[in-house]
């Protein structure tokens, strides 16, 4: 006998099977707020201005208003370790992939597992969409190789970016 399984099961299923995903890794998400505002932009500072400098140079005004525009705080998940905010990331659906569009970690959290443990999230994620999980990397950001690793081929680049996506492997 053929047992109709209710969709909202199985996406409630799918939703706390990516959380177990992050909490083997000791780590939980949760939505950003208002207050996250000026932690976010002061860890972007610190993690990405670097890179920006080497491509474009740092424009303090540019920097601020584009990041308060374009990553409002409530399109973060904040990546929690034993009670501490480490990191953030922003991911959107669209209509052909899902789209990283930032991930920024506290520089002394780098190289813990964390990243590795939000791009497990987000293949899993992925996956369960059937969607490419898709992002870009700028060419003075020397993560493209964490994303090689993780099975992220490059698709494109252009004069100032790489950009590579994952796919699940059909068997």
């Amino acid at each position: 006998m053929n047992k109709v399984r209710n969709p909202v099961d199985r996406r409630f299923k799918s939703y706390l099977f990516l959380r177990k995903v992050l909490h083997m890794k000791g780590l939980q998400l949760r939505t950003g707020e208002a207050s996250d505002n000026d932690w976010l932009y002061e860890l972007y500072c610190r993690t990405m201005m670097p890179f920006i400098k080497a491509a474009w140079g740092w424009d303090e005004a540019f920097q601020s208003t584009g990041f308060r525009e374009h990553l409002a705080p409530i399109d973060w998940k904040i990546i929690i370790e034993d009670g501490l905010e480490i990191g953030g990331f922003v991911v959107r659906e669209q209509t052909d992939c899902l789209w990283l569009e930032l991930i920024i970690i506290e520089p002394v959290y780098q190289h813990r597992g964390a990243g590795k443990a939000v791009i497990d999230f987000l293949k899993c994620k992925a996956t369960q969409k059937s969607k490419p999980l898709k992002l870009s990397v700028m060419k003075s950001n020397p993560v493209s190789s964490f994303y090689e690793r993780q099975g992220f081929t490059m698709y494109e680049q252009d004069e100032f970016s790489f950009k590579f996506q994952w796919c699940e492997q059909k068997h």
